[in-house]
């Protein structure tokens, strides 16, 4: 019997967020009888993942209040793990986790696979940690990216980039055909997503239809500020700060819009899922480019312009004014299930994991 591959996917921890939904997809659908799978979670994690009892997960803990100790420490005890584990190949979801184990594993044989989750020239923040990930991403053996954007920003960093969209899950239930009269939007709750201006917008688009609800579903380090700021608009009574919850996509599915405000976005899986249920979905065009790589503007969803408040309100509207117009998009984007198929998507990470 051929020995099986030693293969570890390495994210920062577990959490409600995008990088956490595509790697329980990846781990859904892996053959365990082919690979030995191990996960690592480079720094402690609070939420649980169900996975498969043949996979093993490992979680870098630490104890120190000090923040560089807990690095040094970090780093050391990935080396240990990576040195003990003796992989054949590491696959990293997130420039943090990227960043930590690259450097972990200098001097270990190893192929490296990192994957790039957001938009690099935003994300890490502080320009000097960018360059910094510059610098350590020229170890890695390839980047996968979701957007020709993101793939065009490393070629000549990294030695090998390679271009993999988000997978969607099949178990996705479709929208409602008789729609109530309310706007979401699920994500997380941090200054990227400028939350501000989707609650600005429809408070103008209220003017018009004061009938309709904002429904924001989500965790994250600005939630206090985004209620205050609920606190303070006219339509208060008709905005809502929802924690994020399992069953999101139930809760959904008779919206009669999706809208995302984000400034910068990697390829959202919010975006992904409201399309692949059919609900009409407004999305800026924001850097690095997965809202134009899957909405054809008008045809299955619609773009406005990075923080512009009269285009958003205009595109809102066009969706609760027009009903032909509406089912049209939605009809359309329901089709992204298909090419987003998670067996599609995953079989191309197994083709690049094989390699």
């Amino acid at each position: 019997m051929d020995k099986k591959n030693k293969i570890c996917f390495a994210v920062s921890g577990f959490s409600n967020n995008g990088v956490t939904r595509v790697l329980s997809i990846l781990l859904d659908n892996i053959d365990t009888k082919k690979y030995d799978i191990s996960v690592l979670l480079t720094k402690p994690s609070q939420i649980e993942m169900n996975i498969s009892k043949a996979i093993s997960v490992e979680q870098i803990t630490y104890d120190n209040k000090i923040k560089i100790i807990n690095k040094i420490k970090s780093l050391i005890k990935i080396r240990k793990f990576f040195k003990r584990k003796k992989f054949d190949k590491v696959i990293v979801l997130g420039n943090y986790a990227s960043m930590y184990v690259l450097i972990s594993t200098l001097g270990i044989k190893i192929k490296k696979i990192i994957s790039e989750r957001n938009d690099p020239n935003r994300e890490p923040s502080r320009k000097i940690y960018r360059i910094l990930r510059n610098i350590i991403y020229k170890t890695a053996d390839i980047i996968v990216c979701q957007t020709t954007d993101s793939a065009n920003y490393y070629k000549n960093i990294v030695k090998e980039t390679r271009i993999i969209m988000n997978p969607i899950k099949d178990n996705l239930p479709y929208a409602s055909k008789k729609k109530s009269n309310y706007i979401v939007n699920f994500c997380r709750i941090d200054s990227q997503k400028n939350l501000k201006l989707l609650i600005d917008s429809f408070n103008d688009f209220c003017i018009d239809f004061p009938e309709y609800f904002l429904k924001i579903y989500g965790n994250g380090p600005l939630e206090l500020e985004i209620k205050k700021y609920i606190n303070q608009t006219k339509m208060k009574n008709n905005i809502e700060l929802n924690d994020f919850c399992s069953d999101i996509h139930e809760k959904i599915k008779d919206a009669s819009m999706f809208v995302s405000t984000s400034d910068f976005e990697g390829m959202s899986n919010s975006m992904l899922e409201a399309m692949a249920m059919g609900i009409p979905t407004i999305c800026t065009d924001c850097p690095i480019g997965g809202a134009h790589t899957v909405i054809n503007n008008n045809v299955n969803g619609i773009l406005v312009e990075c923080n512009n408040k009269n285009e958003l309100v205009n595109a809102m509207k066009k969706v609760a004014s027009d009903n032909v117009f509406s089912e049209l998009i939605s009809k359309e984007s329901i089709k992204i299930r298909q090419s987003l198929d998670k067996n599609k998507i995953c079989e191309k990470w197994w083709n690049l994991i094989d390699e």
